[in-house]
């Protein structure tokens, strides 16, 4: 076989294929250079390493383009890597992959991979998350996810430690300076957090009865959202029964959820945890209707089957709490049946219509269908 001919009419195939608007200049490029990386590889175990140089030469002259040794020793280097994968990335650029190349670890290489695709990463900022040893700061877990392609979750991403670039005009280093810090540059911070996360407010006030607490910064994760759900009940026993339910349930065993009543000793540490998206359903009683100030909450299913209106409208006011990206919540009404209960569940429906509410009635009838 001639290499040199046939690595020559690849990248003069190539060459024209760029000046075709219509063609994909990503996948002629990818195709290109893995069929003269392979032509390399062959070249080099029939003639000697040499070849590299002696090709390289005649290809700057012939082409009149500069096919330097290194450039050729990438392209044979990217062979090796996708033969190694076994998988070339459309959504990855040749760019993309000649910074990988230098890595020799499979998993780590396949970790950048993934980000590229989800995250649509330039080269440049790829450059930046490998200088910043990003994979070397994840914890073990989450390597060891990658490396098995199971299911991840948002903890899994928050690297260890998280690098803050510091700032000189403060010469003291505090809790209060991090803060500001962290603020000056959120997005970088963001993106040591991980995927998806968004900035809400700082020093966000949540009311507790007649106290007000402070998150130091809100955030909300688009990516991993899950419609943070509150299930009102009106007494702890039925409270318990839909915590037992729910928390055996298969499809939800990666949620956390938790119940409080009155009686819970940590009941401000759990609503605190809620307000800030560490927990997605929060199973609770009418504790909730006053004075608890929840914006991440999306959802709200009342089991609770008041037939009075201050309790309903209390308990719809914890759905009206707005934050950035926040459009619209959800309210699921338990329809009761019996002589009182179900009156009280289409007084309940009524108030609805009348406050302006958009009602789907999915009333269940006692035969079993819809």
């Amino acid at each position: 076989m001639n290499y040199y001919n046939e690595i020559k009419n690849e990248l003069i195939n190539n060459e024209i294929n760029r000046k075709v608007k219509s063609y994909s200049i990503n996948k002629s490029d990818l195709n290109t250079y893995y069929n003269v990386g392979k032509l390399l590889l062959d070249a080099g175990k029939n003639y000697g390493e040499g070849i590299i140089k002696e090709y390289s030469l005649k290809l700057t002259e012939d082409l009149n383009i500069k096919y330097d040794v290194s450039s050729l020793n990438k392209m044979r280097k990217f062979y090796i890597l996708i033969k190694k994968l076994a998988t070339v990335s459309p959504n990855l650029s040749y760019s993309h992959y000649v910074e990988l190349l230098p890595y020799d670890d499979l998993n780590k290489i396949r970790y950048y991979i993934k980000i590229i695709s989800e995250q649509n990463l330039s080269v440049r900022q790829l450059r930046e998350r490998l200088k910043s040893d990003e994979y070397e700061r994840l914890p073990e877990s989450t390597k060891n996810k990658i490396i098995n392609q199971d299911k991840s979750n948002m903890v899994d991403f928050v690297k260890n430690p998280i690098i803050i670039k510091k700032n000189s005009k403060y010469d003291i280093f505090s809790e209060k300076v991090l803060q500001k810090l962290i603020l000056e540059d959120i997005e970088n911070f963001l993106d040591e957090l991980g995927n998806g996360f968004t900035f809400i407010k700082s020093e966000y006030p949540i009311k507790i009865g007649d106290r007000y607490n402070y998150i130091d910064l809100l955030l909300y994760n688009i990516k991993y959202n899950r419609l943070p759900a509150i299930i009102v009940t009106r007494f702890i026993e039925h409270a318990e029964s839909l915590y037992k339910y729910y928390t055996n349930h298969p499809e939800l065993k990666d949620y956390n959820i938790r119940v409080i009543d009155h009686t819970s000793k940590n009941r401000e540490s759990i609503i605190n945890q809620f307000a800030q998206g560490k927990i997605d359903v929060l199973i609770t009683t009418y504790i909730i209707k006053r004075g608890i100030n929840l914006p991440l909450a999306v959802y709200l299913q009342n089991a609770a089957g008041s037939d009075s209106e201050e309790d309903i409208s209390q308990i719809c006011g914890r759905m009206e709490r707005t934050f950035k990206g926040k459009k619209k919540s959800y309210l699921d009404d338990m329809y009761y049946y019996g002589q009182y209960l179900e009156r009280h569940s289409k007084h309940r429906i009524n108030y609805y219509i009348r406050t302006g509410m958009k009602v789907i009635n999915l009333k269940k009838k006692r035969n079993g269908k819809l």
